[in-house]
């Protein structure tokens, strides 16, 4: 035997290793498993507009143990536990009637990761699908809020505040913004002429502001470009209530009045402009024009309807002279005039005292007036030059003219007209065409101010 000692590798060695393995085994056996990580609840910022997914849906559209499981994922979003409330979504999305209530889920997931475009995505069909789904509304809501549409959001949220406290909260609080940024879309319309995108957005201020001035005064305003006196007529007689010594509105609602409302109350607010500005030549003649107007609402009923043609034919508006013009209704005429076409005309009786009077021309050859033949601007003064010179013999324009200077063509009764301020551009004047009713009366108008020695 050498010096050197041996070491033991046999049976008792092995022994030793697996004694060893056997206790390590054992030791991480009875080691404590390694912690779940922390769930940290959701902030209240998301969590408040997080309901349980069945609310708001039709009673008995889904089954007990269906809502159970939903109220016990919407716990677990809640707590912060998103991949729990994900793994029931995904279960549940796949069944036609826990479809919406899964993408509610889901959306709530997407919400609290912040993921805002998925929510709206994901919503925005289920909403529109079902309008008062309450769980879909609120996060639909949020979802547009955080994405700086404040208009969409406070759409939602209006539609969930009867029922839900802090939609009927956020409503509140956005609609000044909403409004502002309606306002902005509507003067983008008006300014391109976009009539129909106007008239979207001024039913929106209407729904949710009626009674704000702004909206009352958009109203107006696409009345106005709308050519609705009506309209814009409802929205002076509320605008007023706001400005009652406005000039400007009761101005514009006086001649609304007098147009398509109540011609007396028209009358009514020129008279008192006329007492505020006694001095005013504008307010004069816009009372004088008033006092035409309320006398045509005294007519016959059948003879008002005249006025309320655009176009008047040639029967039409020997009507009208004769019901407004005193001299051709009681004067009488120097001749008689023959028209074959007006014997069963419903106007027969005026059409030939305006006839008889050379107011209007008869073809002599074919003895024809052409009663139902369009008012040509020429036809019109061609009358209102020979009803000067057969009744306004007063007036300071006519001095040294007489009655055999009447005029025969349009221009030179355009000529007499413009000198008497019958019509304003004797260019225009000059114009053929059919003429219009407003037009006609406003210069019939004038012309009876001139029998009376009146201005010109």
């Amino acid at each position: 035997m050498n010096g050197r000692q041996r070491v033991a590798t046999g049976p008792p060695a092995r022994l030793l290793g697996l004694l060893a393995g056997a206790l390590l085994g054992v030791t991480l056996a009875c080691a404590p498993a390694p912690p779940r990580p922390l769930l940290r609840p959701l902030e209240p910022a998301v969590s408040a507009f997080l309901l349980s997914p069945e609310t708001g849906l039709p009673a008995g559209r889904l089954e007990a143990a269906t809502i159970a499981e939903l109220q016990g994922a919407h716990r677990r979003l809640l707590a912060g536990d998103t991949a729990g409330a994900v793994a029931v979504a995904e279960r549940l999305r796949l069944g036609p009637e826990t479809a919406d209530a899964a993408a509610v889920l889901l959306a709530g997931t997407e919400l609290a990761k912040g993921a805002t475009a998925a929510v709206i995505a994901r919503l925005a069909p289920v909403v529109a699908s079902d309008p008062g789904y309450l769980a879909a509304l609120l996060p639909l809501a949020r979802a547009h809020e955080l994405n700086g549409d404040e208009r969409a959001a406070f759409e939602r949220y209006a539609a969930a505040a009867n029922a839900v406290p802090v939609a009927a909260e956020r409503a509140r609080a956005l609609l000044p913004a909403a409004a502002a940024a309606v306002h902005s879309l509507l003067a983008t319309a008006l300014g391109s002429g976009d009539l129909e995108g106007a008239g979207l957005q001024v039913a929106w201020l209407e729904r949710w502001l009626p009674e704000q001035r702004t909206t009352i005064e958009a109203r107006r305003r696409l009345s106005s470009l709308r050519g609705d006196s009506e309209g814009e007529l409802r929205a002076l007689r509320r605008l007023v209530s706001f400005e009652p010594e406005s000039r400007e509105l009761l101005w514009r609602q006086g001649e609304l009045e007098l147009e398509v409302g109540d011609a007396s109350r028209g009358l009514a607010l020129f008279e008192g402009l006329a007492r505020r500005y006694p001095a005013d030549p504008e307010v004069t003649k816009g009372v004088a024009r008033a006092r035409f107007l309320w006398r045509l609402t005294t007519l016959p009923p059948r003879v008002q309807q005249l006025v309320r043609h655009e176009v008047p034919t040639r029967g039409d508006f020997a009507a009208l002279l004769y019901w407004l013009v005193p001299g051709v209704r009681a004067g009488r005429p120097s001749a008689a005039r023959v028209a074959t076409d007006v014997l069963d005309h419903p106007w027969r009786e005026e059409i030939v005292r305006v006839a008889n009077f050379g107011v209007m021309r008869v073809d002599e050859t074919r003895h024809l007036f052409e009663p139902d033949r369009a008012l040509t601007r020429g036809d019109a003064h061609l009358a209102f030059a020979r009803l000067l010179l057969l009744f306004g013999r007063r007036a300071p324009c006519l001095h040294g003219i007489g009655l055999e200077a009447a005029p025969r063509s349009s221009d030179e009764a355009c000529a007499l007209l413009a000198a008497c301020g019958i019509v304003d551009d004797p260019e225009l004047c000059r114009e053929s065409g059919p003429a219009s009713n407003r037009e006609l009366l406003e210069q019939l108008r004038r012309v009876l101010e001139r029998f009376d020695g009146g201005p010109g």
